[in-house]
């Protein structure tokens, strides 16, 4: 899928238009989904043959996926602000894929230890206190441009 993306990010970019795209960053401290996410991987590793998604958030895998156009990267701070570190919790394993995902793909034992390792990620990075959760998290963003 993200190669398809990048195809037509790619047409778009040889038509003139600039792009911009954002991801979570590799080399910046991981919001805590997927730190405890990339901790448990024989629920996420990749296909045989294909790269981690994870990959994408940096500048250099972005020059490989772009050859030849100018990328410029950036790291932005995205805050996460929820009623609570279980609500967050909540949406995330409802909508949010790789917490979805990773979380059907572990039997009850291990989505129990999941859920107690991602609410004890969210408490020690919890800004707001115990009436709400408020955690900084880094993202790369990223502007393609015809070189």
């Amino acid at each position: 899928m993200f190669r398809r993306c990048c195809s037509i990010v790619l047409r778009a970019r040889r038509s003139g238009y600039e792009t911009a795209i954002t991801m979570t960053t590799t080399t910046a401290p991981s919001p805590p989904d997927l730190a405890a996410i990339k901790e448990r991987p024989q629920a996420t590793n990749p296909p045989a043959g294909l790269r981690s998604p994870a990959l994408r958030g940096t500048e250099a895998r972005l020059k490989e996926l772009f050859p030849g156009q100018w990328v410029q990267a950036t790291t932005q701070t995205f805050t996460f602000r929820d009623r609570s570190a279980a609500h967050w919790l909540d949406v995330f394993r409802t909508w949010y894929g790789p917490t979805n995902r990773t979380s059907a793909a572990l039997d009850t034992a291990g989505q129990i230890a999941l859920e107690a390792d991602l609410l004890a990620l969210a408490g020690e990075h919890n800004r707001g206190g115990p009436d709400a959760l408020i955690v900084p998290s880094p993202y790369l963003e990223a502007v393609i441009m015809k070189a």
